[in-house]
């Protein structure tokens, strides 16, 4: 490289690095109002809506904006040929620096060349780069510094009251609900250990239960959250209507005011009537009649005394079961009856594996328990109304045989399997009450959460407590001086004819005859009050109404006057 080249190159190194800083000042002007722009339009849309804008989009937009404007610059910045154009532009020097760099490259540096390479050189060292203005782009930066001022202020606004409410509901419902699901949780873990028995657990079904609870979310929405806790009192409702046992338990109180009635039942009435199904159950069974039958009149009628109090029992549960019944049941039920008569024998012998079959099914439907309840009712008083009549033969024959013992040992299991079926009624339905207390506990619980949902922040955490500190007061509105009534010329005046109208006392006249009077009579001496004059100083008529008044009669009266002295003229 010759002298000329590496002073000429020198300069257009220089200018190029020059421009390219005033390049780069532009672009990053433009870049600041672009990006104060975009960070403005995000804060109006936070801004307008009552939230605060987030600290993430203000350092994005400004990353984004200094990455876009360093790609910008790096993509338009100059390189030296366009440098060298610029310089012969911007100091008139009729492209010398151009043709210099071209013949250089070309390898041209003798004759004309040379005498040209010099000139230039001579040129470029009269020149400085420094004298490159730079052209600030005042109104762009004008209106940069302007939406950096808006974008800043709309940056260092906070939330409005009403965002911060809502933010601070769903931040009380997010941790509400994550508690309320706890609790449930550990309510149906609860419920889980205090079922015991299987009959009970296979209607509460603690499983589905937890599985319903485990479908609960933690959510930010207090509407959704309320959705979800009604949805789960919903399903609760259907399985405490799937255990609802109303017919049985109308039954049952019916058949308790019956047996209150007779004192050899009241205690299981009472049973029933608290709904103690379970003791009742037990009771039952110990009425059940265990001794074998003896061909001897003197057991058979000691039997017979003893089946009294069962069969006083099962005629008045019966005769609830009949008033229970519509006439339709009431016409199959005595058509079931009179089909049964021939068939005792069969169902004997069936009874036990029918009654197994029925109890280690699922009982679910109201309409179906209380038919079997009914229908278990009526069976028991048929049994002992059947073990009655042969006792009776029993004892009424001279010599009891052996088929009829045999007879009478049959009706005795026939009212053992009856109150055996009826007994389990009743435990069914005591384990049903108890299934349904407990998913009613559970949705006890579901309505509690969904009141500390609706109650808010405050009510609902526990931790915002309000309210001032007692403190202390005057009422100044208590006195012990009354002010003079005065009259304030709002008055009405009543009329009335006297003995006319509605009155709340009557006068009853009767005639003379003898009686006792408890009244006595005694002298006392009459109090006036000054009752009209009251009156006539409590007038409210105005004192130049009064005088008008006065005026009108005195011309009344002189008019009078005048044609009376005329008439005595002419006479």
């Amino acid at each position: 490289m010759t002298d000329h080249s590496r002073r000429i190159e020198q300069f257009v190194v220089a200018v190029r690095r020059r421009i390219n800083r005033h390049r780069l000042w532009t672009t990053l002007i433009w870049a600041m109002a672009l990006g104060a722009a975009a960070t403005v339009g995000v804060g109006l849309f936070y801004t307008l809506q009552g939230y605060a804008v987030p600290g993430g989009w203000i350092v994005g937009l400004a990353g984004v904006s200094f990455v876009i404007a360093v790609a910008a610059w790096a993509a338009r910045r100059y390189n030296n040929e366009r440098a060298s154009h610029f310089a012969d532009r911007h100091f008139d020097l009729k492209d010398s620096v151009t043709s210099f760099r071209h013949f250089d490259a070309q390898d041209r540096h003798d004759g004309y060349y040379a005498l040209q390479a010099n000139d230039t050189t001579k040129r470029v060292a009269d020149l400085d780069h420094r004298k490159i203005a730079y052209r600030l782009p005042r109104r762009v930066l004008a209106v940069a510094l302007g939406l950096l001022a808006v974008a800043v202020f709309l940056g260092m606004q906070g939330p409005s009251e009403e965002v911060k409410e809502r933010l601070a509901l769903e931040e009380f419902t997010q941790e509400a609900t994550l508690a309320i699901n706890e609790e449930l949780a550990e309510l149906v873990e609860e419920l889980k250990k205090e079922t015991t028995d299987a009959p009970e657990e296979k209607l509460l079904e603690p499983d589905k239960l937890r599985r319903w609870v485990d479908e609960l979310k933690e959510t930010r929405d207090q509407k959704e959250a309320l959705r979800q806790y009604a949805r789960l009192e919903r399903k609760l409702d259907k399985a405490r209507l799937a255990l609802n046992r109303r017919k049985d338990e109308q039954l049952l109180d019916r058949a308790a005011k019956e047996l209150k009635k007779s004192p050899e039942t009241k205690k299981l009435g009472e049973k029933l009537q608290q709904k103690k199904y379970d003791n009742a159950a037990d009771q039952m069974e110990k009425m059940k009649p265990q001794a074998k039958q003896s061909p001897e009149k003197k057991q058979l009628e000691k039997r017979r005394r003893e089946l009294a109090r069962l069969k006083a029992m099962s005629q008045r549960l019966a005769a609830a079961a009949r008033s229970s019944k519509s006439p339709s049941q009431g016409k199959n039920s005595s058509a079931k009856q009179s089909n049964k008569s021939g068939k005792q024998s069969k169902s004997n012998k069936s009874s036990p594996a029918n009654n197994s079959s029925k109890s280690g099914g699922n009982f679910s439907g109201g309409d179906s328990e209380g038919s079997e309840l009914a229908e278990a009712i009526e069976d028991l008083a048929e049994s002992v109304e059947d073990m009655d009549e042969m006792l009776k033969k029993a004892c009424d024959s001279k010599k009891c045989d052996e088929k009829l013992l045999k007879k009478c040992q049959s009706c005795q299991g026939d009212v053992g399997d009856q109150l055996d079926k009826l007994s389990k009624c009743l435990k069914r339905l005591g384990t049903c009450r108890r299934a349904d207390k407990k998913l009613c506990k559970l949705k006890r619980a579901c309505g509690q959460c969904q009141g500390k949902l609706c109650n808010g922040c405050c009510s609902g955490s526990g931790t915002c407590a309000g309210g001032l500190k007692p403190g202390w007061g005057s009422n100044t509105a208590r006195r012990d001086q009354t002010d003079e009534l005065v009259d304030n010329g709002q008055t009405t005046q009543l009329k009335g004819i006297k003995g006319q109208g509605p009155s709340m006392t009557s006068v009853e006249s009767a005639d003379s005859g003898s009686g006792v009077s408890t009244r006595r009579s005694k002298a006392k001496q009459r109090e006036f009050k000054r009752q009209a004059e009251s009156f006539v100083q409590r007038e409210d008529v105005p004192e130049q109404v009064k005088q008008g008044v006065k005026r009108y009669f005195q011309i009344i009266h002189e008019n009078e006057l005048e044609t009376s002295n005329k008439e005595d003229s002419n006479e």
